[in-house]
């Protein structure tokens, strides 16, 4: 049996749930998301709470996933998702150009990474990136693609400071580095 599949999903104030065929559309005061699920789950709306139905006992792992997803879409439209990015080293900074986000992190060019739709990104200080948007996993995927332009470092640190982009709240383990004999 599938704990996460059988948890109720709380429909805040605000958000709409619409059914079409597999096709679910989820709009709220941030947005509008839409999602196709298999055929082997359904969704039940009633007094503020949707439940996930297994229709075929063949796709059970399904289960836990569809709600999981559904899930993600309900939050994503009443709060939405935020990943914020610290940019550490000297001299490193981001900022933003129009669609793209321009990364200066100690190559011997500047980076440019396009902002994908649905995503805004904000830098409130030179070294800090906010992504925002309604989709977790697009804003978690783009985050990752900042992240992979200079990715933390375990073994290349001055005084505990570990040099590259990182997310907020991050522990990373500093590594003694070699000796000479």
């Amino acid at each position: 049996m599938s704990r996460i599949g059988k948890k109720l999903i709380t429909i805040p104030d605000g958000v709409k749930i619409e059914q079409n065929a597999n096709t679910v559309k989820v709009s709220g005061k941030i947005g509008t998301t839409e999602f196709t699920f298999s055929s082997a789950v359904k969704f039940e709306i009633n007094d503020g709470q949707c439940t996930v139905v297994l229709v075929d006992e063949a796709e059970r792992a399904y289960w836990g996933l569809a709600r999981a997803i559904l899930a993600n879409m309900v939050t994503g439209v009443s709060e939405g998702f935020t990943k914020t990015l610290l940019i550490k080293g000297t001299g490193y900074r981001g900022e933003i150009k129009g669609k793209t986000v321009v990364l200066n992190v100690g190559y011997s060019h500047v980076v440019e990474k396009s902002i994908p739709e649905g995503i805004t990104v904000e830098v409130p200080e030179q070294n800090k990136l906010v992504i925002k948007g309604i989709d977790k996993a697009i804003v978690g995927e783009f985050a990752a693609v900042i992240r992979k332009v200079r990715p933390p470092s375990a073994y290349k640190s001055k005084s505990g400071i570990v040099k590259g982009i990182q997310y907020e709240g991050e522990r990373l383990r500093v590594k003694e580095g070699k000796k000479a004999v």
